[in-house]
């Protein structure tokens, strides 16, 4: 078990679902880490579950509803880390805003997320 498998939550039609992608995308291009399609670890695709089960897994939630957390935890898979989007934004003066294309406080949000799980990766 030493890769890390990067599940963010779907978030569509919320900003702070993309602000959960982007976040992943950027930890996946400074890092080692895989991302996978949430949608494969809730339908049981073998080989989705296969990665799970070899995987430090960490979930990016946008919403305080955690649906990447929960479907980990229903495949009864340990998380190794566990980030809210809703709940990192507290106490920060960003606004993310946008679905498709966020704006600059998303994109902001986005990589000081990024950064805080890189940091929580290696510790």
């Amino acid at each position: 078990m030493n890769k890390f498998l990067i599940l963010p939550c779907s978030g569509i039609g919320k900003s702070l679902g993309s602000v959960a992608r982007e976040a992943a995308y950027i930890v996946k291009e400074r890092t080692d880490a895989i991302i996978k399609c949430l949608p494969r670890i809730t339908v049981g695709e073998k080989e989705a579950l296969d990665l799970l089960n070899k995987s430090k897994i960490i979930t990016i939630d946008g919403c305080p509803e955690e649906c990447a957390l929960k479907n980990v935890q229903f495949s009864n898979v340990e998380v190794f880390r566990a980030f809210r989007v809703g709940k990192f934004i507290r106490g920060k003066k960003l606004k993310p805003d946008g679905i498709l294309e966020l704006n600059e406080d998303g994109k902001k949000l986005a990589e000081l997320l990024a950064e805080k799980i890189i940091g929580e990766m290696y510790e």
